[in-house]
């Protein structure tokens, strides 16, 4: 009986029956919730398998290293508005910190400003070519500058 399934155990079943439709586009909000580490690899492995079947999944989680190796786009957002929507990619290579006196970074270039510490989210795809270039961000310290 599905009551006597564990939290995790019963977050997969639910997963596992929408799935039963064959959905185009599935939505899931917090699926790694209550998950232990094992279950939550498999998480990843089914959504995977969705995405190399062409098939849309539209994910809203706050464990974000869950999701870095399965998303192919990121969309944050703030009071029911997105903040930023980019292709993971970009994200890696082309989104950095840097610290609040850094050069060559024009305005339009600047995502995010940290107003505790004056470090920037830049785009480096603005910046100049010599700007200085800070560091690569994970999804959660995005996040944290996103909403510093």
């Amino acid at each position: 009986m599905a009551g006597n399934l564990s939290g995790g155990e019963q977050q997969m079943l639910a997963i596992a029956r929408g799935l039963m439709s064959s959905p185009r586009l599935m939505m899931l909000d917090e699926p790694a919730s209550g998950l232990d580490p094992r279950s939550r690899i498999e998480l990843r492995d089914v959504l995977r398998a969705l995405a190399a079947q062409g098939k849309t999944v539209l994910v809203s989680s706050h464990i974000l290293t869950d999701l870095e190796r399965v998303v192919s786009h990121v969309a944050f957002m703030r009071d029911g508005a997105i903040q930023l929507f980019e292709a993971w990619d970009t994200l890696l290579e082309h989104f950095r910190l840097q610290p609040a006196g850094a050069r060559g970074i024009p305005h339009d270039a600047v995502v995010c400003i940290n107003k505790r510490s004056g470090e920037r989210v830049v785009d480096m795809r603005h910046a100049a070519p010599d700007a200085d270039v800070g560091r690569a961000l994970t999804l959660d310290e995005l996040f944290v500058e996103l909403n510093a």
